[in-house]
């Protein structure tokens, strides 16, 4: 038998409510092969292949028969993430058949980059809500781990997040005439964004109304800090902790956006060169589609519309795609360096290109 886990890593385990050492113990008794899928060092910056091992074996509680046992039918993949999120979590929000049909034919016809296709290729797909005007804005692509997983069919599959990562891992292999088997009780649902928001001092959120003009006063705090966030995301993230709206969905979305273009500008700042075939492109797998979600997230109604958020929602789309291209190298020096100190201010992470 195989199994197939999905981000049990340590980024995650105040996510995983069953006991990991039982799920590893699992592995070992019940399974021939295993699978480790993780976001990892080499596509996400987070935990290495070496220090997820140690992390497993922490949970066996250094049983080194039972963690040999482990790792004799164990194979570790860096998958990264958000190859199809894109169209998983925006507002336009795909079906799952549809995705897979996008998927399906991207992979029948060699096309790695949804921005590849042509006007006939989209005609082919026949998804209406796939437009080719708008292919520029997606982040989607097929991984890696389209080599990885035909040999892994028919495997059970355990981790999560179920409707997340894992959905990814799903949909690719459907892509591929794959299916797999859950173990639920093996099986997290991800992070509870949505908790209940806090209070905070009348006096604050009168200090937030009196920036509101009189035609504006209908409108919540909230949308107020999604104003700011479009001229200033750090500016906006701490008035939102003025307000006590600090653990709220959508400014959980603009500190990760934040934190996302911090990154990015340390690198760049770094004197790193423009990405070749033999380098991974930070900016298209990583730092655009996670840009590119939680935008949608924060510019996005309860009900799924952008509606008034539109304008908002290009204006600093634009701005922050500026970004990207200086690490693609589009821009000459001086335009490069008024890129870098301009988001590095709105970042609140002020930064200067090197001389």
């Amino acid at each position: 038998m195989k199994l197939i886990v999905v981000d049990v890593q340590p980024e995650y385990e105040s996510n995983t409510y069953f006991d990991i050492g039982d799920m590893l113990h699992t592995a070992v008794n019940d399974y021939d092969d295993v699978l480790f899928l993780y976001n990892g060092e080499d596509t996400l910056g987070m935990v290495s292949e070496s220090a997820l091992k140690d992390f497993y074996f922490e949970k066996l509680d250094y049983d080194e028969e039972a963690f040999d046992d482990l790792l004799s039918k164990s194979t570790f993949f860096d998958k990264g993430y958000g190859f199809f999120r894109d169209v998983m979590d925006s507002s336009v929000c795909f079906d799952r058949t549809s995705i897979v049909k996008i998927v399906k034919y991207m992979i029948d016809n060699d096309i790695q980059d949804i921005r590849d296709l042509e006007e006939e290729d989209v005609d082919a797909i026949g998804v209406s809500e796939l437009l080719v005007d708008d292919l520029e804005d997606y982040g989607f692509w097929v991984p890696e781990l389209e080599e990885v997983l035909p040999r892994w069919n028919g495997s059970d599959l355990a981790g999560g997040a179920r409707n997340e990562c894992m959905a990814e891992v799903e949909i690719l292999g459907t892509a591929q005439g794959l299916s797999f088997n859950h173990i639920d009780s093996f099986i997290y649902e991800g992070e509870n964004r949505y908790t209940e928001v806090m209070t905070e001092s009348r006096l604050l959120r009168e200090y937030i109304r009196g920036l509101l003009t009189e035609q504006e006063q209908e409108r919540s705090e909230l949308d107020k800090i999604k104003e700011v966030f479009v001229n200033g995301g750090a500016q906006a993230i701490e008035l939102a902790g003025m307000v006590g709206l600090g653990n709220d969905p959508a400014v959980y979305e603009m500190k990760e956006v934040v934190e996302v273009v911090i990154d990015a500008l340390d690198v760049i700042v770094g004197g790193h060169s423009p990405p070749t075939q033999d380098q991974p492109d930070m900016a298209r797998r990583v730092w655009y589609p996670l840009v590119k979600q939680g935008l949608k997230k924060i510019y996005t109604s309860p009900s799924g519309v952008k509606g008034r958020w539109n304008e908002s929602y290009h204006e600093i789309y634009n701005e922050l795609s500026k970004l990207m291209k200086t690490y693609w190298g589009w821009y000459d020096a001086k335009e490069a360096a008024s890129v870098v100190e301009n988001l590095g201010i709105w970042a609140g992470h002020p930064v200067e290109m090197p001389k």
